[in-house]
């Protein structure tokens, strides 16, 4: 566990990474993976995190909730995002407060960073695209994410961006992926 905070939320993110004994340690290419709405602890995002890591990957998944587990009842569950997508900004911070965590990570190159989502996650990721002026952040991947153009403050997007999005996706419909194509 890697305990951080983004101001007076404390959170726990997880990182993974394989060592190699036959080669010399040397720094990672790191991956923050921002899970679906259920939060950070479920099986989807730990296979990911394995995954990556025997990819040869510092992988880190960050914890958006400030619980440190999966949120599964609603009644904890809904309040949560609420408190995140309210103001768009505060899951921004919040998305970058995981960045900054994996970046001072001792195995991480913080040249060689990217991001990857999943559904609510991906919707993070794509804030964090918009919003990060961190040059080490390459890649930025939403899977099944929100796609929408929330109101954040925009300006060059650093890296690559790649949207992977199903034309029978049943929270976006056809009719709003024009907004989201105009623009990151």
């Amino acid at each position: 566990l890697v305990l951080y905070s983004d101001g007076e939320a404390a959170l726990q993110g997880i990182a993974v990474w394989r060592e190699d004994s036959s080669q010399p340690p040397s720094k990672l290419p790191g991956v923050l993976v921002l899970g679906t709405a259920v939060g950070l602890e479920e099986d989807l995002i730990f296979w990911k995190l394995e995954a990556l890591a025997a990819q040869g990957y510092l992988a880190f998944g960050a914890d958006l909730f400030g619980s440190g587990r999966a949120l599964w009842d609603k009644t904890e569950n809904l309040p949560a995002r609420e408190a995140l997508t309210s103001d768009r900004r505060v899951l921004a911070r919040r998305t970058q407060a995981g960045l900054d965590a994996m970046r001072s990570h001792p195995n991480c190159d913080p040249a060689r960073m990217g991001v990857i989502g999943y559904c609510f996650g991906g919707m993070a990721a794509m804030d964090l695209a918009r919003t990060c002026r961190d040059e080490g952040l390459r890649v930025t991947i939403s899977f099944h994410g929100i796609l929408d153009r929330p109101a954040l403050p925009e300006g060059t997007v650093l890296g690559k961006v790649l949207a992977c999005h199903g034309d029978a996706d049943p929270f976006i419909s056809p009719e709003r992926l024009p907004a989201f194509a105009g623009g990151t």
